[in-house]
């Protein structure tokens, strides 16, 4: 198991695939029916749960993480879910505490120390504390039903929600969401970071001799995927070749579609994405990902994958049928295969078996999401030796700031569509408009929003106040372009990073001419 460090509960994550017979010198050795105890018990491959470190596991805790509205939550959210838990246990620990002793005063002590104790150098925002006490309340409600505890220690009250109805949500709930991060990055800023941080780029837009990079194809690749195409992190990651849209040569953009297993909201969706991307990942394919999966062939790694499942025929786009090692054949949805299961699914040509996950790591076996968050740090710190910055700080870039500038560039180049290209009449418009929506909600269904409230309050900040009628039509003559206009937007909210300056002074550039 692989152990998250803490000082009183842990993170522990059963692993993807099935355990090997234990010993029979071994404890567990004596356990001739582990698989038939863990099947019964609800554990799964590749499941974090939450356990006491110096004590046996907490069944009421293991009960919440196998349990149907635990599990219906993406994977992400469930490991995130768990994290917040995780914090709020040891702060009652600290108290003299545990989970089932927990008062509402205890909560409210609690938001006032993530979020506003002076004394507390890791204070959180506002929505990263609504998203743990939704973990609070989910566990919590989750342990009255079933009789654990007598109440919750989160306190409920009712507001209206988006359909008039009345719902109940945590009263200590931050009712204001101010970004604590520049969420957004123009076409200027993110390419300049993308040659930088990734291509072997100096600031100057030269070619640096000491770069070594060797998965540059690959990395660039799935940096212009989430850019022009708004996928999460998540959603990108756990495609499959056969998931990738095939780019025939004569339109700008191509459609795919998402498994329901890997979205946040478990609903498969399609989406749309650049030719450009498309070449770059084609490119990828055939060339640093053929290397990565002859190498790993050679050293016969694909041999010693535990668990694997040779995909023998695609039925259809989403249906696949496959063999397990014990020879057992399985036919299933792909909207089923969630992200673990997938980093197990092999096709098997005649130079060998080969991973159906599009992308792979240096030694050619399937890379798990969290790999991602490692390269956009490492390309951060370049860009950061660099010296480079924008007038909102320095320049950055994290994976969901793609998705929020993919949503910023999506309704600029509509609401530009709309006034420039269509030259369309008032009366032309509303009609245009009736048949397929404003550009809110042209945008939110690009980004599988069910709802274009979230994509107005969160993903479109440095548009609200703006009048987009008078940011398209009383701009200066050269924002009429796309690029233009997302610069105008950048000069007005002060919360895009836009074109990037070289800091003069800056460490890495000590010693060059002025």
């Amino acid at each position: 198991m692989r152990v998250q460090n803490g000082s009183d509960w842990s993170l522990l994550q059963v692993p993807p695939v099935d355990f090997v017979t234990p010993k029979s010198d071994s404890i567990l050795g004596t356990w001739t029916d582990l698989r038939e105890r863990e099947h019964e018990t609800g554990v799964r491959p590749g499941q974090w749960i939450l356990v006491r470190v110096a004590d046996r596991p907490d069944p009421e805790v293991s009960a919440f993480c196998n349990s149907l509205s635990f599990q219906q939550r993406a994977e992400g959210t469930q490991l995130a879910y768990l994290r917040d838990l995780k914090v709020f246990f040891d702060f009652l620990r600290i108290r003299g505490k545990t989970w089932r002793d927990a008062a509402t005063a205890d909560v409210e002590d609690y938001e006032f120390w993530r979020r506003r104790d002076p004394d507390n150098p890791r204070r959180v925002s506002g929505s990263k504390f609504n998203r743990e006490l939704a973990a609070l309340n989910l566990f919590y409600a989750f342990q009255v039903r079933r009789g654990s505890v007598k109440f919750s220690p989160v306190r409920l009250h009712r507001v209206t929600g988006r359909d008039g109805n009345l719902v109940a949500v945590p009263a200590l709930r931050s009712k204001r969401k101010q970004p604590s991060r520049v969420n957004w990055l123009t076409p200027a800023a993110y390419r300049k970071w993308n040659l930088v941080g990734l291509g072997g780029y100096n600031a100057g837009g030269l070619r640096d001799e000491s770069w070594r990079g060797r998965n540059d194809g690959r990395n660039l690749a799935f940096t212009e995927l989430l850019w022009a195409s708004g996928l999460r992190l998540q959603e990108a990651s756990s495609l499959l070749l056969n998931e990738v849209p095939t780019n025939s040569g004569d339109k700008l953009h191509l459609r795919g579609r998402l498994s329901g297993a890997t979205t946040k909201s478990g609903a498969g969706r399609d989406f749309w994405v650049s030719a450009r991307a498309v070449s770059l990942i084609e490119g990828y394919v055939m060339s640093t990902r053929q290397f990565a999966v002859d190498r790993a062939r050679g050293e016969g790694r694909y041999e010693s994958v535990r668990g694997i499942r040779i995909v023998t025929r695609f039925i259809g786009k989403t249906r696949i049928r496959y063999v397990d090692p014990s020879g057992l054949t399985g036919e299933v949805s792909l909207n089923q295969v969630g992200p673990e299961e997938r980093l197990r699914l092999y096709t098997d040509g005649a130079d060998g078996p080969e991973p159906l996950a599009l992308w792979l790591t240096d030694a050619g076996l399937p890379m798990k999401h969290p790999s991602w968050q490692a390269v956009f740090r490492l390309a951060n710190k370049r860009v950061e030796a660099e010296g480079l910055r924008t007038d909102v700080g320095a320049l950055v870039c994290r994976p969901h700031m793609l998705r929020h500038s993919f949503a910023l560039r999506m309704l600029v180049t509509m609401q530009h569509l709309f006034d420039r290209r269509l030259n369309l009449t008032s009366s032309e418009r509303k009609a245009y408009l009736y048949q397929f929506g404003d550009v809110w909600t042209l945008v939110a269904q690009l980004l599988g929003h069910k709802n274009p409230e979230t994509t107005r309050t969160e993903y479109l900040v440095p548009v609200q106040g703006l009048q987009l009628d008078h940011l398209l039509n009383g701009a200066p003559e050269e924002a009429n372009e796309i690029a233009g206009l997302l610069s105008h937007i950048a000069a007005e909210s002060g919360l895009v990073h836009d074109a990037p300056t070289v800091v003069r002074d800056h460490p890495a550039n000590a010693g060059e001419d002025e």
